[in-house]
């Protein structure tokens, strides 16, 4: 890992006067993409040929690396050891039952973000502690790029927007989405790259439409919206070949979204 410090929970590793470090390396190392794919097959035509029947990602990303103590801060040999405190302070902020936002402080990383927690354990010279090795498991086999936010103002019918996806994952992704009527009729939300119409019947100058997958609610509590919806949630798609999304809308109103799109890079 050539990276030198992190974020987690919103502290730095440099707040507690460490570093990433390595007690015995080699030079080399192999690091993993994560994102591995279980492909199930089945045989056809005799076993000449097989077909997929499922995918899905085997594991989620896990990683063992070492801290020790900034040797820049030491003016004294014991400074380097860790005291029973700065352990238990450095373990409380890291092993948590439950999974945090952790960063790697390194250039490529500034708006990428991992969840997950740590085990520690401690690396022992003797009876002194000179540094910790940390076991971080996330909750995905990959990464997420911090929150997209966008906002679309839609002043006539018929009004097409271009929006370019920038997820690794081929597919989509359901975005949260606000969408704020300024006319009465029926809103029809078309995204071309996957042909798919979101359909919300009789709404109101004024309406604030809430999706959240797979929830949809509106401002105006006379309107029953769950008879009027089609249950096509809006979403962001993208192919091999092609990521921008092409919307029609409809209606005049005002759209926003917010997603946070997949990284598949390593830790």
């Amino acid at each position: 890992m050539l990276v030198k410090d992190f974020e987690y929970d919103g502290l730095l590793l440099s707040d507690f006067g460490c570093i990433v470090c390595s007690f015995d390396s080699a030079g080399l190392e192999t690091v993993t993409n994560g994102s591995n794919i279980t492909f199930n097959t089945s045989p056809v035509l005799k076993g000449s040929k097989h077909v997929l029947t499922n995918t899905k990602y085997e594991e989620c990303l896990t990683t063992t690396f070492e801290i020790c103590k900034n040797p820049c801060n030491h003016v004294e040999q014991s400074d380097a050891y860790f005291n029973i405190e700065e352990i238990t302070t450095i373990t409380r902020w890291l092993n948590r039952k439950e999974f945090l936002k952790f960063k790697l402080i390194k250039e490529g990383y500034e708006n990428i973000y991992f969840e997950g927690s740590f085990n520690v354990n401690r690396k022992m010279f003797g009876d002194y502690c000179v540094g910790m090795e940390l076991t971080l498991t996330t909750n995905r086999p990959f990464a997420l790029y911090e929150t997209i936010k966008k906002t679309f103002k839609v002043t006539t019918a018929n009004h097409v927007e271009i929006f370019k996806d920038i997820s690794d994952e081929i597919g989509f992704i359901y975005p949260d989405v606000e969408i704020v009527c300024n006319a009465n009729g029926n809103l029809t939300i078309h995204n071309a790259i996957e042909d798919r119409d979101t359909v919300i019947k009789n709404c109101r100058a004024g309406e604030v439409i809430t999706m959240k997958y797979p929830v949809i609610s509106s401002s105006i509590s006379t309107h029953k919206i769950q008879n009027d919806f089609n249950y096509n949630f809006f979403r962001i798609a993208n192919t091999y070949r092609e990521k921008g999304n092409k919307i029609t809308f409809s209606l005049p109103c005002t759209m926003k979204i917010s997603y946070e799109p997949v990284r598949k890079v390593g830790v």
